[in-house]
């Protein structure tokens, strides 16, 4: 008897959580879907829709510069990551374009008239959870980046945001008044080594060894592969 009792408990208590969980309002899927549409209306340039789905500093930039983010009308939209509850969320998302790519964390809050998004920060590249370094092609990246370098010894400014995307384009064109006046590097690089650390099917980490100006220079590596084909440096970290 005492066993039967016990077995209906633990029977209510699943069906309970069940309920729970299926629940409008409950879990992650709904603060997914209205990031998933907030950041669709933008690339879509919908405000007015884009506007229905924002709150706080997110509501503020759209009405006051008619955006939230960097959104091409060409932007293909994806939900990476989502963590938090029913009420807050923070939403990983990527905003990829034919020749760029952005990454942006969503801050969502539900306070019972359904998810707003409240805040849109631009995010480091979201690495997926698998890695095969034999998917890294290691010639094209080490190509790119000592074209990327060799540009910049050039100071051919135009030349090397042809070798970048996302992140780390935006502080190319940001900085470029301050450091086209006059060499950013100088001399020959000498020595370049590669190491894969880490590779998917569009992205790649990897550390580049060289020796420039008599110093020994050693810089992680994120590249990423855009849509139209190319791979491109998206995040540079110095060793």
């Amino acid at each position: 008897m005492r066993q039967m009792v016990a077995l209906c408990a633990v029977i209510v208590v699943f069906i309970m959580v069940g309920l729970f969980l299926i629940q409008p309002g409950n879990g992650n899927g709904e603060m997914t879907a209205a990031a998933d549409r907030f950041a669709g209306a933008l690339a879509q340039n919908d405000l007015m829709a884009a506007q229905a789905l924002a709150s706080g500093s997110a509501l503020h930039n759209i009405k006051a510069n008619g955006q939230a983010g960097s959104f091409a009308s060409d932007t293909k939209v994806s939900v990476l990551d989502v963590s938090g509850s029913g009420k807050w969320a923070a939403v990983d998302i990527v905003a990829e374009s034919p020749k760029d790519v952005n990454w942006y964390r969503l801050y969502l809050v539900n306070r019972g008239k359904g998810p707003r998004v409240y805040r849109v920060e631009p995010s480091v590249p979201v690495l997926p959870e698998r890695s095969k370094q034999s998917d890294v092609p290691l010639n094209v990246l080490e190509q790119t980046f000592k074209g990327y370098l060799e540009s910049l010894i050039q100071k051919d400014w135009e030349k090397a945001s042809e070798y970048l995307a996302g992140p780390v384009l935006k502080a190319h064109e940001t900085s470029r008044e301050y450091l086209s006046g006059g060499r950013f590097i100088s001399g020959e690089v000498k020595d370049l080594k590669a190491e894969p650390l880490w590779g998917s099917e569009r992205m790649a980490a990897v550390v580049f060894n060289y020796e420039i100006e008599n110093r020994e220079i050693s810089v992680l590596t994120t590249f990423y592969q855009v849509e139209q084909g190319w791979w491109r440096i998206v995040n540079v970290s110095q060793l």
